[in-house]
C-alpha cells in the first residue's frame, strides 16, 4: 500500500499565522462576551464593544495577508523549479524586467535587475527572490490581491471565486475600520458618527476571512505534494 505522503514543511509559517489569528479573534471575542455580562447588557453593543469585534475584522484580514505572503515565501522556489504554471508566471515576471523601451534601449530598470542577476553566485535563486520581493511587497488584503496570489501560486481557490463580491465588501468594511476608523458623515446634517456594526455579522466576515486563509494552505499543500512527486 503507498504511504501517505507528510504535509509539506513549506506551509510551516503560513500554519502558524493561521493559528495566532484564530487565536487573537477568539481572545476578542471573549473579551466582548466578558464586556458584556460585566454590564449585564442584553441590547445592541456599545461602540466600545463594537470596537472589539471590529479588532477581530482586522486581525483576520492580517491574518490571511500574512498567511498568503508566507505560503510565497516559502513555497515559490519549490513550485517553480516543477509545476508549469508556476514557471510561467516566473518567466513573465522576468520577460517584464527585460522589456525594452519604445526607443530600443533598456530601461534603467532593466539594467540594474540584469546586472544583478549577473553578479549574484547563484543567478536563478536571485530571480526568484526578486518575483518573491515583487508578490509580497504590498498589501494583499483584497479581491484582486487573492487573485493574483492564486495565480501566482498556481492554484485556484474556489470559495474566492464564488464569494468574491461578498469578499470585496469585507475588504472595504476592513478598510474602513483602518483607514477612517469607521466614521460616517451626514453631509446633509453637518455630522458625522460611526457605522454601526452587529457582532454577527463582523463574526461571519472574520470567519469567512480565516476559511480562504485555510483554503489557500490546504491548495498549496496539494501542490507542493504533486511537484514532489515529478
Amino acid at each position: 500500500m503507498p504511504t501517505k505522503q507528510s504535509t509539506p514543511t513549506e506551509t510551516d509559517r503560513a500554519e502558524i499565522v493561521l493559528t495566532q489569528a484564530k487565536s487573537s479573534i477568539k481572545h476578542f471575542r471573549e473579551a466582548f462576551a466578558t464586556v458584556r455580562m460585566a454590564r449585564k447588557a442584553s441590547g445592541p453593543p456599545t461602540a466600545g464593544e463594537q470596537d472589539l469585534i471590529r479588532a477581530s475584522l482586522t486581525f483576520a484580514a492580517a491574518g490571511l495577508d500574512s498567511i498568503l505572503k508566507e505560503l510565497i515565501k516559502g513555497s515559490i522556489k519549490a513550485l517553480a523549479e516543477k509545476d508549469t504554471d508556476v514557471q510561467k508566471g516566473l518567466e513573465e515576471y522576468a520577460r517584464r524586467q527585460l522589456r525594452e523601451e519604445t526607443d530600443g534601449s533598456f530601461a534603467k530598470n532593466s539594467a540594474n535587475f540584469i546586472a544583478k542577476l549577473l553578479v549574484s553566485p547563484k543567478p536563478y535563486e536571485q530571480l526568484v527572490e526578486n518575483y518573491t520581493i515583487h508578490l509580497t511587497g504590498s498589501s494583499l488584503q483584497s479581491v484582486d490581491q487573492l487573485f493574483k496570489a492564486s495565480s501566482a501560486l498556481g492554484i485556484t481557490i474556489k470559495i474566492v471565486n464564488d464569494k468574491s463580491k461578498e469578499l470585496r465588501e469585507i475588504f472595504e468594511i476592513r478598510n474602513k475600520i483602518i483607514h477612517e476608523l469607521d466614521v460616517r458623515f451626514d453631509i446633509t446634517h453637518g455630522q458625522k458618527s460611526r457605522n454601526s456594526r452587529t457582532k454577527k455579522g463582523l463574526d461571519e466576515m472574520s470567519d469567512l476571512l480565516l476559511k480562504v486563509a485555510a483554503e489557500y494552505i490546504k491548495a498549496v499543500n496539494q501542490k507542493l505534494i504533486k511537484a514532489a512527486e515529478k
